[in-house]
């Protein structure tokens, strides 16, 4: 049989599970609450029950954590003056930073 798969990958490197990675980050109960609150307004979004439009946003991927974080505050300051019209949400593709450093896209 003719391998097909994987053809010009050079290197693998493990990553953590996302078990673990929960237990390296643990969720703060602040941060829960904003996703379950984030999640309860997209619901009712999408089923009409919230008359706001929804936007989600963001670039197509970040390398950059200190321009992630820049670009999430604005948005973020955004989202809060449109909060009545618009439900914001900041859409992120994190790149790999390995690709990054040998400048490979």
């Amino acid at each position: 049989m003719v391998e097909t798969n994987n053809l010009k990958v050079t290197h693998v490197e493990p990553i953590i599970s996302p078990f673990n990675l929960k237990q390296v980050f643990p969720l703060s109960h602040q941060g829960a609450t904003f996703v379950n609150d984030s999640r309860n307004t997209i619901k009712n979004i999408l089923h009409g029950q919230d008359s706001r439009l929804m936007a989600i946003v963001g670039p197509c991927s970040i390398h950059d954590e200190k321009a992630a974080l820049e670009y999430a505050q604005r948005l973020s300051g955004l989202a809060k003056e449109l909060h009545e019209q618009i439900f914001i949400i900041m859409r992120v593709y994190f790149e790999n930073h390995a690709r990054q450093s040998d400048g490979k896209a």
